[in-house]
């Protein structure tokens, strides 16, 4: 843990600027509780599922378990008031930024300014090419582009991202050159890494983000996003796998997760590679049989997931049910119901 800056804020407060970086720093145990305790979430309904995860993640990248991971914090007067991240892949260098928060009695005292002052030039000094964050609050997204952040699509919030100037202009540019149409050549289990390439650079792209599906339904509501999925891989309740293209890029990703007795099977596939997702689809099933043999295994999703529909297909997989009543909202949206063979 290292001591970068004691500031002072306008209102003559003194303030302490920490950085910790994982794997490779030793914690001390007062900062590992503030960072496991800490909600971090104005809304109790998102803290109960984010905050378990986030848990979960720190206490990963602690053990050295994790990625690449740098956080800043401030401290005023002995106490943490606010915090900001970011991490990214060592084999990619994609990477998200986020876990943004100022605890209540410290805010609007200019604590996100000065955290920003220091994690921006510590990402450009980084191996990290590019990070991605999205956020809902206006005030936040021009804060962020004070810093070098771009609003990927525009607008007042929405994905965001800061790219390092030594490997490209935009998030576009950098999409352009991964996603190239080429065929999947490699399919493997999942790691940690593999988070920051799929929750936020894959999921940007225009043609993931401009989808506009229906949510998942049912079991496979279960798995939010490959962080989520992920943990649970580690904590041996499931797995996780991807697929790269020619560049090397993650195209692709499936999940299965045990919930409530149920090993459910989803697959998040970009587009252009929608021919090569029964292969992930066949790979996953073979990578789970091994670890649970006699455990059976289910794809639920809403019809309009065609790229789901026709890869399930494709993959031998039987459909044993179409069902309603699911989705909140359009009660007569058709679910399906796939057997995984």
């Amino acid at each position: 843990m290292e001591l970068l800056k004691e500031d002072i804020l306008q209102d003559g407060t003194d303030v302490k600027v920490w950085h910790i970086v994982t794997p490779g720093m030793s914690i001390p145990d007062h900062v590992i509780q503030y960072l496991i305790g800490s909600i971090g979430f104005d809304s109790w309904q998102v803290a109960v599922q984010e905050q378990n995860y986030w848990r979960q993640y720190y206490r990963n990248a602690f053990e050295g378990k994790g990625a690449a991971d740098h956080l800043f914090l401030a401290e005023i007067n002995g106490v943490f008031a606010a915090r900001a991240w970011y991490a990214y892949s060592r084999r990619s260098g994609y990477g998200n930024f986020g876990n943004v928060y100022t605890e209540v009695p410290f805010r609007r005292r200019g604590l996100l300014h000065i955290l920003m002052k220091h994690l921006v030039p510590s990402f450009l000094d980084s191996p990290a090419k590019i990070l991605c964050c999205g956020t809902g609050n206006p005030y936040a997204a021009r804060t962020y582009q004070k810093y070098g952040f771009q609003l990927i699509y525009g607008g007042q919030t929405g994905p965001m991202c800061i790219v390092n100037p030594k490997e490209g202009t935009s998030f576009q540019d950098f999409a352009a050159r991964a996603f190239d149409k080429s065929p999947v050549k490699t399919l493997r289990l999942g790691t940690i890494d593999d988070q920051y390439d799929c929750d936020k650079f894959l999921h940007y792209t225009p043609e993931m983000y401009h989808l506009h599906l229906t949510p998942p339904v049912h079991t496979a509501s279960w798995v939010t996003d490959y962080r989520t999925a992920f943990q649970e891989h580690q904590l041996g309740h499931g797995l996780t796998a991807v697929a790269e293209n020619q560049q090397g890029t993650i195209v692709a990703w499936t999940a299965v997760t045990r919930v409530n007795g149920i090993a459910c099977l989803t697959l998040t596939c970009h587009p252009d590679n929608a021919a090569d997702a029964p292969s992930l689809l066949k790979f996953t099933v073979a990578q789970f049989r091994e670890r649970f043999p006699n455990e059976p295994i289910s794809m639920w999703f809403a019809s309009d997931h065609t790229l789901e529909r026709e890869a399930a297909f494709a993959a031998e997989f039987r459909q044993i049910a179409i069902m309603r009543g699911l989705i909140a909202g359009n009660p007569d949206q058709e679910v399906l119901v796939f057997e995984v063979s």
